[in-house]
């Protein structure tokens, strides 16, 4: 199961070899105004409604209906918002991952005030990245295109020891 891992990871937009070079004066946070040009977001300051669901779990959000995402690796470092459609299957990468998932848990009130942020970083291998940390109860799940299943981020940090070093932290609500 690692290896399978492993390879998904190495193989992906969001960690690749020589990323000084490919990434050479990329800044995330440009990248992120960019995408909140682009589309009407919570995460951007827009004045989209959330649901008020009363007492939101850790289940909740692992339920949600995410599961219709799908990794895919683009060439390009811009930010997209994938939609809320239940039906449409999702394809983007790790960061296309972290904006709609977070955005659309906002929108169906899984998400409290101080339970989330959108990080960007350096993985074991040196590439860039990026995840979702909810906090329930305060303890730390970690949500992306490795960890779909909410894994705890302390387990998480064993998988990958060097990994997950945060650079900045693109959003926290």
């Amino acid at each position: 199961m690692l290896l399978s891992i492993l390879a998904v990871f190495l193989f992906s937009g969001c960690s690749v070899e020589n990323i000084e070079e490919d990434l050479s004066g990329y800044d995330a946070k440009a990248e992120w105004n960019i995408m909140c040009n682009k589309y009407e977001l919570y995460i951007c300051g827009d004045n989209i409604p959330l649901d008020d669901k009363e007492n939101p779990t850790i289940e909740d959000i692992i339920s949600y209906k995410w599961g219709n995402f799908v990794y895919k690796k683009d060439d390009k470092n811009d930010y997209d918002y994938l939609g809320r459609d239940p039906d449409k299957l999702m394809e983007g990468d790790c960061e296309d991952f972290a904006i709609t998932f977070t955005e659309n848990n906002l929108r169906e009130g899984n998400i409290k005030p101080h339970e989330i942020k959108i990080e960007f970083g350096k993985m074991d291998d040196g590439g860039y990245h990026v995840w979702v940390i909810v906090t329930k109860n305060e303890t730390e799940y970690i949500f992306d295109t490795l960890q779909h299943d909410g894994e705890l981020f302390s387990e998480a940090k064993k998988d990958y020891p060097e990994g997950y070093k945060v650079l900045e932290t693109l959003y926290s609500y």
